[in-house]
């Protein structure tokens, strides 16, 4: 009589070797990079050197909303193609929330000595402009972790950017 099907055997070794590929597969991916205040600067400051460039490219304003738990870049466009005077703020990215342990401060320097401490998420227009110019709201934003370093991105009057850790040295 003939035999029908497979072993066991044959069965458990099928099973090994999907097994060991998947960890070859597996071990090919790379590591998930940690979210610190670091990393948060890092993206944030990405964010707003692609805005800036957009905006002197495309000629059009941009902002970014702040918030104390995350971010959202807009940008002003027409409300209607039939009334083209008329602007509002479309949302040009989705809102970037922050790990929870992470938490934004937010300065801008407007004057000589005058400074705006408040971050709301409700406002009516971004927190940070960015002119078609080049011309960017100054200000310092810091990345405050519970616990660990943070991290601050700071925009002058000038429009550099510069960013360091919040115990360490500038770049």
């Amino acid at each position: 009589m003939r035999q029908r099907g497979f072993t066991l055997l044959e069965m458990m070794l099928v099973v090994l070797l999907a097994g060991v590929s998947a960890t070859l597969v597996m071990m090919t991916f790379p590591q998930q990079k940690p979210r610190d205040a670091q990393w948060q600067m890092a993206r944030f400051r990405a964010q707003l050197e692609r805005a800036v460039a957009d905006s002197q490219q495309n000629d059009r304003v941009s902002g970014f909303y702040l918030a104390p738990r995350g971010w959202q870049l807009a940008v002003l466009e027409p409300a209607d193609a039939s009334a083209p005077e008329a602007y509002q703020w479309q949302p040009s990215s989705p809102l970037i929330t922050l790990p929870a342990d992470i938490r934004l401060a937010f300065t801008a320097h407007w004057k000589e000595g005058e400074v705006d401490q408040g971050v709301t998420s409700t406002q009516a227009s971004p927190t940070v402009l960015i002119l078609p110019g080049g011309e960017i709201t100054p200000f310092r934003l810091e990345f405050q972790p519970g616990e660990g370093d943070g991290a601050w991105l700071e925009v002058d009057g000038n429009g550099a950017i510069h960013t360091a850790l919040a115990e360490g040295r500038g770049q």
